[in-house]
């Protein structure tokens, strides 16, 4: 796809975001994370923070129709929905790292 300069079908490969915002205030909060594989809606993908938000870029070619809602559109819009930083998983993993160094 890359190298016949066909961006293909938004569902083929898609790109998501969440803006990441402070639980109480709901400014979205600038971080970096640390790349990690997952899931999202059932497709492989891989998850990186920055910019304020968690970016999810799919690694699969099969059709969801849950992620296509929320991924890159050909016209070149991409609808972001948020999520307070204390309800996203790797912050969830962060913190319980922490608390169980400190015992």
């Amino acid at each position: 796809m890359i190298l016949a300069k066909d961006p293909g079908e938004p569902w083929r490969y898609p790109v998501a975001g969440l803006v990441v915002l402070h639980h109480t205030t709901r400014m979205p909060v600038s971080m970096v994370s640390q790349a990690q594989q997952g899931r999202l809606a059932g497709i492989r993908c891989y998850a990186i923070i920055y910019g304020g938000v968690q970016w999810w870029i799919g690694v699969a070619s099969q059709r969801c129709t849950e992620f296509e809602s929320m991924a890159l559109r050909a016209d070149g819009s991409l609808p972001l929905a948020s999520v307070p930083w204390n309800e996203l998983g790797i912050m969830k993993s962060a913190s319980r790292m922490l608390r169980n160094a400190e015992t």
